[in-house]
């Protein structure tokens, strides 16, 4: 939750943890969100959902981690609450993210099943297998408890939030990804 002390494990993680302390230190009513969201990515750069939807539908094999786990929300759904917070004229720090906890693979593979792709395509990995270059945590999740109190409401399911992902595919921003 908000109040885990923090326990970085590589400089990405620290630098992060040093620009919340910074942050808090010029304005302590600062509003400032925890967050590992996916969606439609602009045309530039995919996002991660972008990639596996992209590899899947010209046959590509991903690879995905069976050992990283996290709590996605849709980009969507994190603006909705952030809007909210904000007129709600709250601060401090907030998780705002997905109410499950699920590994890179098993997102993976519900996202193929919403979007009724292939998912024999998609391969099981560990990270902690590899001989690594960064260390990650094996828990990236967080507890959105606290942000949903706020709100009065839970946050959308990842089953809820994938099917709009589906549905937002016919949009302006879809299209120039892809």
């Amino acid at each position: 939750d908000e109040g885990e002390p923090f326990s970085p494990l590589n400089e990405y993680a620290r630098s992060k943890c040093k620009a919340e302390e910074e942050v808090l230190k010029i304005n302590s009513k600062c509003l400032i969100i925890r967050t590992n969201f996916y969606g439609w990515g602009p045309s530039y750069r995919r996002s991660f959902s972008d990639e596996i939807i992209y590899s899947l539908e010209k046959n590509i094999e991903v690879n995905l981690y069976n050992d990283i786990f996290y709590t996605p929300i849709l980009i969507n759904s994190l603006a909705e609450a952030m809007i909210d917070l904000v007129e709600l004229n709250h601060s401090g720090i907030f998780n705002i993210v997905g109410s499950e906890r699920v590994s890179k693979l098993e997102f993976g593979q519900r996202l193929s099943k919403t979007f009724k792709l292939d998912d024999s395509l998609i391969h099981e990995s560990s990270y902690f297998n590899n001989e690594l270059l960064i260390k990650k945590p094996r828990d990236m999740s967080l507890s959105n408890n606290k942000v949903e109190i706020i709100l009065g409401r839970k946050i959308p399911t990842l089953s809820s939030d994938l099917e709009l992902l589906c549905e937002l595919r016919n949009t302006a921003s879809y299209k120039e990804i892809f």
